[in-house]
């Protein structure tokens, strides 16, 4: 599954956003500078998301997955 917000426009600075797959990889995309907090995950997680730029909005971040990775990226590095 990919969640791509490489494109969305925000209408707050703190997004909350819930994702839940039983198996598989839920890859999340951002624009650059956005940032992502991760407050819950199952699943091994890797970033390729640059440090947020200050103003720039942040997404909170609960994915799940029972078995499967979760990529965090930017629109530019996918």
């Amino acid at each position: 599954m990919t969640v791509d917000l490489g494109e969305a426009e925000f209408d707050d600075r703190t997004i909350d956003l819930s994702v839940y797959t039983g198996w598989g990889t839920i890859t999340t995309v951002v624009p650059p500078g956005v940032g992502v907090q991760l407050l819950r995950t199952s699943g091994s997680v890797s970033s390729r998301i640059h440090p947020p730029i200050p103003g720039f909005p942040l997404v909170k971040l609960r994915a799940q997955t029972n078995i499967g990775r979760v990529p965090l990226r930017t629109r530019d590095d996918t």
